[in-house]
């Protein structure tokens, strides 16, 4: 498996779960928080935070960007850059839908504050996705040969061990399937 076409195939969960995040936040902006359970909010937010950020863009940001810059690729005014830029502004997204969590049900500011950053997340990552599939990693497959993309996909498999913790990966995607079903009728 490349490197790639491991890094597509968390893409394809992610944006199952921005589904599930464009849904909860339809809910909310509606009032209807209380038809949501505050674990499932929370546990959808902490998946971009922890599956999506802290190991997929750790894959890319500490793996994959420099060795492309490596192979030629400009980081700075470039295609890398961009997508570091991308997944700072997400990073702050998620921070402020964590901030409103815990006045979502008695505050109508705390619950606009979610909902407004859960919709800003979700287009940003949508179109961010898009850019990285059919842009970055192709530049990626034309750009890395054979051995360096077996080590880099053997240092995501490292990765997600030391970094997430063994069983954690498995973990969400057991919970992407799970909300799947129930959000996503």
């Amino acid at each position: 498996m490349k490197s790639t076409e491991q890094l597509k195939n968390e893409h394809e969960g992610i944006k199952i779960m921005l589904e599930v995040l464009e849904s909860i936040a339809e809910y909310i902006e509606k009032g209807k928080v209380n038809k949501l359970e505050e674990d499932e909010i929370r546990n959808t937010v902490t998946f971009f935070r922890e599956f999506a950020d802290k190991c997929h863009h750790t894959k890319e940001e500490r793996e994959l960007f420099p060795t492309l810059e490596k192979a030629g690729i400009q980081k700075e005014g470039g295609p890398i850059g961009v997508m570091l830029d991308e997944h700072e502004m997400g990073r702050n997204h998620i921070r402020a839908m964590l901030e409103s969590l815990d006045d979502l049900a008695e505050s109508e500011i705390a619950a606009e504050k979610f909902a407004d950053n859960a919709y800003a997340y979700v287009e940003l990552l949508r179109q961010h996705i898009d850019k990285e599939n059919d842009i970055l990693f192709r530049m990626a497959e034309l750009s890395l040969g054979s051995d360096m993309d077996n080590k880099l996909f053997q240092r995501f498999e490292e990765i997600e061990e030391k970094e997430m913790g063994e069983g954690t990966h498995e973990k969400y995607h057991k919970m992407i399937d799970e909300y799947r079903k129930k959000f996503l009728r």
